[in-house]
C-alpha cells in the first residue's frame, strides 16, 4: 500500500515543515511542501492505478492534505504574510466541508471543483513562500479563497439530498 505510506509521510512532514517556516528557512520549506504537495497527486494516481483505493487512504488523504494546509496558513498568517480574512473564509468553508464528510466518503471520488480547490491551496502556499507577503501572495491567496468557497457550494449541491436521507435515518 504504497499510496497510504505516501498519505503517512505527508501528515509527517507537518512538523518539519512548521519548524522550517518558523525558523526562516524558506527553501528548505518550500521544497518539503513541495515534495509534500506532489506526494498528494501520487497516493491518489497509485491508489487508483493499482487498485489499491482503501477506506484509510480515504480517509486519511484529505486529513493529510486540511493539515498541511492550515498549519502553513496559520503559520504565513503569524508571520504576517497573509491577512486573517482569507483565512476565515477557508476556515467557513472546511468546518462546512467536515458535516458532509461521510457523505463524501461514501459517495467515493473527488468532484473537479475539490481538486481545483487543491490546487490553488498549495499553489497559493508555494506563491506566498516564494513572495513573502507581496501582492501576489495576496492575489493567490484570493484565488484560493474563490476555488475553496466555489467547491463548498459544489460540496453543497452535489450531496444535499444524501446529507437529507442520513440525518432522517438518525431522527
Amino acid at each position: 500500500m504504497i499510496a497510504n505510506v505516501l498519505t503517512t509521510f505527508r501528515l509527517l512532514s507537518i512538523i518539519p515543515f512548521y519548524i522550517l517556516i518558523r525558523n526562516d528557512c524558506y527553501s528548505y520549506s518550500l521544497f518539503l511542501f513541495l515534495l509534500a504537495a506532489f506526494t498528494d497527486y501520487l497516493d491518489g494516481f497509485l491508489a487508483r492505478k493499482f487498485n489499491q483505493v482503501t477506506f484509510m487512504g480515504s480517509l486519511l488523504d484529505p486529513l493529510a492534505d486540511k493539515i498541511l494546509y492550515l498549519v502553513a496558513i496559520f503559520t504565513m498568517l503569524e508571520k504576517g504574510y497573509i491577512s486573517f480574512v482569507p483565512i476565515s473564509l477557508i476556515l467557513a468553508r472546511e468546518f462546512f466541508a467536515l458535516g458532509y464528510g461521510p457523505t463524501v466518503i461514501l459517495k467515493k471520488g473527488d468532484i473537479f471543483p475539490g481538486k481545483l480547490k487543491n490546487i490553488f491551496q498549495f499553489g497559493s502556499v508555494i506563491i506566498v513562500l516564494i513572495f513573502k507577503g507581496l501582492w501576489v501572495s495576496s492575489l493567490a491567496i484570493w484565488c484560493s479563497v474563490f476555488f475553496t468557497v466555489l467547491s463548498g457550494i459544489s460540496l453543497y449541491l452535489r450531496n444535499y439530498k444524501s446529507l437529507n436521507r442520513i440525518v432522517k435515518e438518525f431522527i
